[in-house]
């Protein structure tokens, strides 16, 4: 299964201010769900998403002041359970992989 970016999301310290500077921008605001704001994509671009930092921090169950949350996360998103389970193997068997120092 090739990898397929399907939405990018930043976490924002201020959203509303942040919002403000991507429609300032031009992005136009597909949908707006208050602690998050999804921007319309381009023809054959990914969602582009604000999420307010600290929520997003807790979504990825990270601690938002540590030094290994920089407010960003990449998804994919499928469409079946199945399909999650085996993505999560495959993500893990080449984390071992890599681990244990193979191609």
């Amino acid at each position: 299964m090739g990898i397929q970016l399907t939405h990018v999301t930043l976490g924002a310290s201020d959203l509303k201010r942040s919002t403000k500077f991507y429609t300032d921008l031009g992005c136009e605001i597909a949908n707006d769900y208050g602690v998050s704001v999804f921007f319309k994509p381009g023809d054959g671009s990914s969602f582009f998403g604000l999420y307010g930092r600290d929520d997003l921090a807790a979504d990825a169950g990270v601690d938002p002041k540590g030094s290994g949350f920089q407010g960003i996360t990449l998804n994919y998103l499928v469409s079946t359970s199945k399909q999650v389970d085996e993505l999560l193997a495959q993500a893990q068997a080449r984390w071992w992989q890599d681990r244990e120092g193979g191609a």
